[in-house]
């Protein structure tokens, strides 16, 4: 057989074995947008950041279920919902963490005011002391 028709064999064969996982898959493949929906969610609430294990997590149940496709259905369909869970959990810890540090930054500025406020009370407090006081000019 020459180079190319065993190229066009190799081809034939893996063009067929895509088809055939393709074809398995297709009854996940509503499975697979909602674990693919749930982490582009995570990924907009800044999981990355807050909760990145839960992040890297959900990717990889992700993956690991796209790889095991049709042939074992049901153990790839417990991987993606393990991996949307993953990922819900990474988004709602996000949110919760992002909103925290809002809070923490708004309590912050809160005690710099209180603090310039006692500040500015204590100078004006001197300055009505000094009012009565007597002033003692020299020549």
């Amino acid at each position: 057989m020459g180079a190319f028709a065993s190229r066009l064999v190799i081809g034939a064969g893996l063009g067929a074995g895509l088809l055939a996982l393709v074809g398995c898959a297709a009854p996940l493949l509503h499975e697979i947008s909602q674990a693919q929906d749930a982490i582009k969610t995570a990924e907009e609430a800044k999981a990355d950041r807050y909760a990145s294990d839960l992040l890297v997590n959900a990717k990889s149940s992700l993956n690991e279920a796209i790889v095991l496709g049709g042939g074992q259905r049901q153990e790839a369909k417990e991987l993606l919902l393990r991996s949307q869970l993953q990922a819900d959990l990474a988004a709602a810890l996000a949110k919760e963490r992002a909103v925290a540090e809002q809070l923490q930054a708004a309590r912050d500025r809160r005690d710099a005011a209180q603090t310039a406020a006692a500040a500015a009370e204590r100078a004006a407090q001197a300055a009505r002391a000094e009012v009565g006081k007597p002033v003692i000019l020299l020549p």
